[in-house]
């Protein structure tokens, strides 16, 4: 298996997990993808991702097969590396939320 197969075997592997790990835990990959897909063309293009700070500034690394666009599969590959997740509400000592 050559690495470009492998690369996408991973991101197709690391989206289902995602897609395990996100079922009832707040707006999942797939609700946040179809936000930001604007055209609904199922890819994002550049000028969709520029709503996502995050997303945008890693593009050409999240853009794994450096097509110009992120599909499904890249997206969910990266938004479920720990540094892509957004934090988890804490609750602080005095009882609020942090």
């Amino acid at each position: 298996m050559d690495t470009r197969a492998k690369n996408r075997l991973f991101i197709m592997l690391a989206s289902l997990l995602f897609s395990a790990a996100a079922v009832g835990a707040g707006a999942s990959s797939t609700d946040v993808f179809n936000r930001l897909d604007t055209n609904k063309d199922g890819q994002l293009n550049a000028v969709e991702a520029s709503e996502d700070d995050g997303l945008s500034s890693k593009w050409t690394e999240v853009d794994q097969d450096q097509n110009g666009v992120i599909d499904r599969a890249e997206f969910s590959a990266f938004e479920i590396r720990p540094e892509n997740m957004a934090p988890a509400e804490t609750t602080n000592p005095s009882g609020g939320t942090e």
